[in-house]
């Protein structure tokens, strides 16, 4: 299963990148490792809810000090399941505006082949939020990303939706779904 969840999410802890002071580019497992003991983290962990889609499963864990909730597609392609995953961590007084594009700065600057498809503000559950939909390489398998952040008293609660490049049509259902009935608590 860590695999899998390496895969799923690697890209989104990118996010975070530019909080690491390092110039040395990390592995997955580093950036984990190091996203596990940033400043806020966790910060609105179990303060958000969503609706799971039919046949999808729920997991909540902690990977390295992450606590995170995935939900899992219930078809495999390619040997990868589409999800989509949460995140939190504190914004440390940073407007929502400039933490997502000082992040997204990050993610191009350091994630494998990224593309950037579309990026823009949008409505997540009700909540004003951010999006971005992306691709890139991780761990040596090409995805295709929406990223959504949507801000809640002062905490950035980060849902990534992720499929193989080229099935995200194919998930787009079950990732509407989980983006529309997002709460915060």
């Amino acid at each position: 299963m860590k695999k899998c969840v390496i895969l799923s999410f690697a890209g989104l802890l990118l996010l975070s990148a530019c909080k690491f002071g390092t110039e040395k580019k990390l592995s997955t497992e580093e950036v984990i490792k190091e996203a596990g003991k940033m400043q806020g983290i966790n910060a609105g962990a179990g303060n958000f809810d969503f609706e799971v889609p039919a046949g999808w499963q729920r997991l909540d864990t902690t990977i390295t000090g992450l606590k995170m909730t995935f939900i899992f597609a219930p078809n495999v392609n390619e040997n990868f399941r589409a999800n989509a995953n949460v995140l939190s961590q504190s914004m440390n007084g940073m407007s929502a505006d400039k933490f997502f594009n000082e992040n997204v700065t990050a993610m191009s600057n350091n994630m494998p082949q990224f593309v950037m498809i579309e990026k823009g503000e949008k409505e997540v559950g009700g909540l004003h939020g951010y999006f971005l939909h992306y691709s890139a390489f991780t761990s040596g398998r090409p995805l295709e990303q929406e990223l959504y952040l949507i801000p809640g008293k002062g905490i950035a609660y980060l849902l990534t939706c992720t499929s193989l490049k080229g099935h995200m049509d194919k998930d787009k259902a079950g990732f509407d779904q989980i983006v529309s009935s997002f709460k915060i608590h």
